[in-house]
Parts: C-alpha cells; sequence; structure tokens
C-alpha cells in the first residue's frame, strides 16, 4: 500500500533519464567541442555524465575513466570556455584526449 508521503515512479520516467541522450562511445575517434557536462545518478547504473556538444546534441556516460576526465575539465566549461578533444579508446576505455 502506498502511503501519502510516498512517490510513485514509473519504470518508464526511469527509462525516459537516458533516452533522449545518444551514447556517447558513437563519437569514437571524432573530434567534439563539448559545451556543458552534467553529472546525474541513474538508480540502476549508478553516476552518469551528460555530455552536451557546440552541435547542441547531447551524449552520455557511465564510464568512470570518462566521468573523472569530465570533472576535471568541468571548472574550464564552468569559465564559459569549449572544450576541443578527441574521444579515442585506449584497451577496453575510451578517454578524451
Amino acid at each position: 500500500m502506498v502511503s501519502k508521503n510516498q512517490k510513485v515512479v514509473s519504470f518508464s520516467d526511469i527509462q525516459a533519464k537516458t533516452r533522449n541522450y545518444k551514447p556517447i562511445n558513437e563519437l569514437e575517434g571524432k573530434e567534439i567541442l563539448i559545451k556543458s557536462i552534467k553529472f546525474d545518478v541513474h538508480s540502476k547504473y549508478g553516476e552518469m555524465a551528460i555530455v552536451m556538444l557546440d552541435d547542441g546534441n547531447e551524449y552520455y556516460t557511465f564510464s568512470n575513466v570518462l566521468i573523472a576526465q569530465l570533472k576535471a575539465i568541468l571548472p574550464y566549461i564552468n569559465e564559459g570556455n569549449l572544450i576541443k578533444a578527441t574521444l579515442k579508446k585506449v584497451k577496453r576505455y575510451l578517454t578524451l584526449a
């Protein structure tokens, strides 16, 4: 039974967090311009980063390696800078170069 203080969240609402974003691995090997970065927590997969490029497209990642790199460049983004980077695969991981 649901009490008055509890909120019922549908599974489709949880999935919608990533539905509008593309996976960042689609950008492997491409040079990108990062305009903004948001961080969120997905109920099933944990911490995620959402990266908006200068063309307006948004991409998501759950990669701890990429999230750490994105957190490191966040202060530069917050100053209004665009960050130019290339998404490269190193062994099994995607990294910014």
